[in-house]
């Protein structure tokens, strides 16, 4: 950016507070109490946002649901307003935050296409000249001339989409609102995106797909509980943001602090992990969604180390060989229990399962102090991505649910192996392969 040019997006300490009320009944109160008594708690969406966006920048913003992403978009684009604090954009902004946001949906697709052109300056002769190119890149066909209120999701967002981006913006914000269209729609998008960055046009979105900030965007933003947590480089964003979502030391991502601990262990647990080199580790606290006082057994603490190293960095390469701990305590010896464990891809499908049953190996839990469980294995030759680890442990004769105790996603991990072969849409890597061209039957070795 030249010195004597404005930044595209400046903003100065916004913050958005909202009031909240346990009930409506409460809310009424606070209206009507002579003395104006307070019955609502004050929520900070965003606190003091700083931050000045150039020309020609391609900004990411990552962060978890209800972190602010698009409470600072909402604001961006004027349909909320700050509590305090301002902002300008200097060029004309189009905002795409959601499906059907702005549209009437008892108007036709081309009448939105009009009236929305109306609220961005444009003129109906103006859009006119832009129609044809707004209805072919949407493709929603003679979906065009009925009521948007009958569109799907899919065509709604390539409408609004189409719209957006063919009344050439200075700037374009968008809020994960292309996840919804299909493949083959999304990559479209993103080649006209590719165009509007190469134009030098400034791009914000808002996204959970941290390969999408890295490979496309110039500059990441993170933002957590209304606060900028990082500002700067894509990739290495992505990866504090990726050690915060995966649990690793998550203190120490937020803060800056180094505990020992994750969590503080309790006493009996440390009495037994005592002297074992197994203290100090980072131990990850279980939680889950079940009654687990209904449960026999249960799983106290997991950990994932590579033994190679001891270090729970929860990166490793394909055929590497870690360890997976787990604190186990029960309320009766079980003779015969078996422990399980599941390896998940990011979509929430089952990799591989294992267990000491299947291996025929023979476990014995005792109900007189807490179970340190040790399971060493190889990573499996799985492509380069993000994956869970989920835990079961239980009595193999049991019938009964209530014996048995799960936990979903207790470990998160990435898989970061060199190699063409990780790097592939799909789930393992296959590494025996060799393709060969113009072979006759006289010298094709599987043929003699």
């Amino acid at each position: 950016m030249k010195k004597d040019e404005k930044p595209a997006i400046v903003i100065h300490e916004i913050s958005k507070i909202y009031k909240l009320f346990r009930s409506r009944t409460e809310r009424i109160k606070e209206w009507f109490h002579p003395l104006r008594k307070k019955y609502h708690t004050r929520h900070y969406a965003l606190k003091d946002i700083t931050l000045n966006i150039s020309r020609g920048e391609i900004v990411g913003i990552i962060g978890q649901n209800g972190s602010g992403k698009s409470t600072l978009f909402k604001i961006l684009a004027s349909v909320a307003s700050p509590t305090s604090g301002y902002f300008n954009c200097h060029g004309r902004l189009t905002a795409l935050l959601e499906l059907n946001a702005g549209f009437n949906k008892e108007l036709t697709g081309i009448e939105n296409i009009y009236y929305l052109g109306a609220i961005q300056g444009f003129s109906k002769v103006e859009m006119e000249k832009k129609l044809e190119e707004i209805l072919d890149f949407a493709e929603i066909g003679e979906y065009a001339w009925q009521p948007v209120k009958n569109y799907s999701s899919g065509m709604a967002v390539r409408l609004s989409f189409s719209l957006s981006i063919n009344i050439d913006p200075d700037i374009l914000i968008t809020d994960e609102a292309l996840s919804v269209g299909d493949m083959r729609f999304q990559q479209k998008c993103y080649r006209r995106l590719n165009e509007f960055k190469d134009a030098g046009k400034t791009i914000v979105i808002c996204t959970h797909s941290t390969g999408v900030v890295r490979e496309f965007c110039s500059r990441a933003i993170w933002l957590h509980n209304g606060k900028i947590i990082e500002d700067g480089d894509p990739e290495w964003v992505t990866r504090k943001y990726q050690d915060f979502m995966m649990g690793k030391n998550t203190q120490h991502v937020l803060s800056g602090a180094s505990p020992d601990l994750i969590h503080e262990l309790e006493e009996p647990i440390k009495q037994v992990l005592k002297g074992s080199g197994l203290e100090n580790i980072p131990w990850i606290r279980v939680y889950d969604e079940m009654n687990i006082r209904e449960c026999i057994v249960r799983i106290e603490y997991v950990n994932l180390i590579n033994p190679g190293t001891q270090q729970s960095e929860h990166r490793f390469k394909s055929e590497d060989m870690v360890t997976v701990y787990a604190i186990v305590t029960t309320l009766e010896t079980l003779k015969k229990a078996e422990f399980e464990i599941g390896i998940k891809n990011q979509y929430g499908n089952q990799v591989c399962l294992f267990s000491n049953k299947m291996y025929r190996q023979k476990m014995v839990l005792s109900d007189k102090k807490p179970n340190v469980i040790a399971v060493e294995f190889e990573i499996p030759p799985l492509v380069n991505g993000k994956y869970s680890l989920s835990f079961k442990v239980g009595n193999s004769d049991a019938e009964e649910k209530a014996e048995i105790h799960t936990v979903y996603d207790a470990i998160f991990f990435q898989v970061q192996t060199s190699g063409q072969m990780y790097a592939q849409e799909s789930v393992l890597a296959i590494k025996n392969v060799k393709f060969q061209s113009n072979i006759t039957s006289r010298k094709h070795k599987a043929m003699e």
